[in-house]
């Protein structure tokens, strides 16, 4: 009964020692300083915007933003709340959890320290908040959610947009993407630290189906955009706009080769 009794007061020793250092000693600028060096990716830069500590380990930041080379904000995330799991820190393997609010929608998400591994969930997300999409011209309405999992510099992610209502995308050399005809969006991406591989996204509106398939690598878009029209599809004008990529009577195939998408 002793040695229970002892061993309670040490590990209740510890563990205030670990509060202490936390509370008093380790300042949130040291932790900004870290979360910066840890999420160093090519290209892109983080910033934060009101780090605040709480008791048990746990830490709110009010804004973080994503900044490419321009100093443009291309992601914004407010009020994430980042905490241990308890029971994992028992288990010896511990894992954070975090919330937060990501473009008016949800972001909630676990990250496990000793397999460096991510899982991320959104939902909801209003993709016409997205500073990213609009710096790619990619502009009108629509609802993203998400499940993307990562480690060990891969990973894949699911997603689906509903309520969509985009406008028409111009590509680079003249012709129109008519991405006004489609109002639901899913697919599956996978992606390393060299490439992306859009292995499905499929595009529905009515009476119109299409899907894209390709990589990007190196910065450069190699993808083909497939597209379906059903006999019942009656807006003739938007089949004018994709008639030079006419393979056969109700199959388009729109190849999309752009260097350097995201400025």
């Amino acid at each position: 009964m002793k040695i229970l009794s002892l061993a309670l007061i040490v590990t209740l020793s510890i563990f205030l020692i670990l509060i202490s250092l936390w509370i008093i000693i380790i300042p949130e600028e040291v932790i900004e300083d870290y979360l910066i060096e840890s999420i160093k990716l090519q290209k892109i830069q983080l910033k934060t915007e009101g780090i605040k500590k709480g008791i048990f380990f746990s830490l709110c930041i009010e804004n973080i933003f994503l900044k490419n080379t321009n100093n443009l904000t291309i992601l914004e995330i407010k009020n994430l709340k980042i905490q241990p799991d308890y029971i994992t820190l028992l288990r010896l393997n511990p894992t954070l959890t975090f919330t937060g609010q990501i473009h008016s929608g949800n972001l909630s998400g676990l990250y496990i320290l000793r397999q460096r591994k991510i899982t991320v969930f959104g939902k909801d997300i209003k993709i016409e908040e997205s500073p990213l999409l609009k710096s790619i011209n990619i502009n009108g309405n629509g609802k993203l959610s998400f499940d993307l999992t990562s480690g060990n510099a891969e990973g894949e992610i699911t997603f689906t947009i509903k309520d969509l209502k985009l406008k028409n995308i111009f590509l680079p050399n003249g012709y129109i993407l008519p991405m006004e005809l489609f109002e639901y969006i899913e697919g599956l991406i996978a992606f390393n630290k060299n490439s992306v591989e859009i292995k499905t996204l499929s595009l529905r509106g009515e009476s119109i189906y299409a899907k894209i398939k390709g990589n990007i690598i190196a910065e450069s878009l190699d993808l083909n955009m497939e597209v379906m029209p059903e006999a019942s599809f009656n807006k003739l004008s938007y089949l004018m706009i994709i008639e030079p990529f006419k393979v056969s009577p109700g199959y388009y195939i729109i190849p999309l080769r752009i260097k350097n998408p995201i400025p």
